[in-house]
């Protein structure tokens, strides 16, 4: 199967058989059972088995089973972990693209870390050029523990098919701020303009100064950034060392993703109330992000090396 998991989901669909046949037959997930409705019996739900205890839900119609209407038909979002996504891709393709619009991407990927490479870049541009969808590429870690910085701009005629999202709050050290960066073709950032336009009056002008300032700096800026957190991302080692988790050097952004104990038998959940209550020190657990996180924990890099140290020598002292 080439998916690997997927958090639980409910979809109201307009044809069940197509719906089926789709997840079934592309995407390779079983037809567990059906349910009818409680009070005349009739079509309700159909539950798909993705693996791992997870379903997805396809409804007649609607969430409500005493209103069937084409107006609930759709989905808040559907997100799937995949074993490669070159294979899912060619199979979603090959089944066809009708009513794709849009497709977000997001590298360095949070929470993993997980940086792209332009061959994948490449893959992407040409994916949306060919079916005619919209790439937004979300890229406000490319600053941040990154050695190797890449723009989905750097692939010849990304401009054609994509927009590039970035922000000050990460690279520029200016959270709170709301300073935003959108990349992409004029005529593109003119319809965002007029849609943001009906939202706000614009920002706050210190602000934009501010902002102007901060983006007139130099790499030296970017060298002293890092330095900061490449310091605590040792300390973050040494803290998942005296854990016993595994970590994939290379990360890039303001965390690290982890693998809890191979020998450990709860769940992230589980791991991090444990961490807490015996050493004080929170971790934040890997499901909060979906069910494929539930073997993993997030450590952030936004507080002082001096205070991971502290946290490290408590589990060192205290976590057995």
């Amino acid at each position: 199967m080439m998916i690997k998991g997927l958090a639980h989901t409910a979809l109201n669909v307009a044809d069940m058989e197509k719906s089926v046949a789709f997840y079934c037959g592309v995407l390779g997930f079983k037809k567990a059972f059906e349910m009818p409705k409680p009070e005349t019996g009739e079509p309700w739900i159909v539950y798909l088995y993705c693996g791992g205890g997870q379903f997805i839900e396809l409804f007649y119609g609607g969430v409500n089973y005493t209103e069937y209407s084409n107006d609930n038909i759709g989905f808040s979002h559907l997100c799937f972990e995949v074993r490669d996504i070159h294979e899912i891709a060619d199979a979603i393709e090959k089944a066809g693209l009708d009513g794709v619009k849009m497709m977000l991407v997001n590298y360095p990927n949070m929470p993993t870390g997980q940086t792209p490479t332009l061959e994948l870049f490449e893959r992407i541009v040409a994916f949306g050029a060919e079916h005619n969808i919209l790439i937004v590429h979300d890229n406000p870690y490319s600053f941040v523990r990154n050695k190797n910085r890449l723009s989905i701009f750097q692939v010849p005629g990304a401009k054609e098919v994509a927009l590039e999202l970035n922000s000050l709050s990460k690279g520029h050290s200016m959270a709170g701020w709301r300073v935003g960066v959108l990349l992409g073709k004029a005529e593109w950032i003119k319809d965002v303009l007029t849609f943001r336009s009906n939202m706000d009056s614009g920002m706050f002008y210190p602000i934009q100064a501010a902002a102007a300032t901060a983006l007139g700096l130099g790499e030296e800026w970017f060298t002293q950034l890092n330095e900061i957190y490449y310091a605590r991302e040792k300390q973050a080692y040494a803290l998942l060392d005296a854990l016993g988790c595994k970590y994939r050097p290379g990360q890039a952004g303001l965390f690290v993703w982890a693998e809890l104990p191979e020998d450990y038998e709860g769940d992230s959940f589980q791991f991090s109330d444990e961490v807490m209550e015996k050493c004080d020190v929170f971790l934040t657990p890997g499901a909060i992000f979906g069910s494929e996180g539930k073997r993993y924990i997030r450590i952030t890099l936004c507080c002082p090396a001096e205070l991971l140290e502290k946290a490290a020598n408590a589990i060192k002292e205290r976590f057995h």
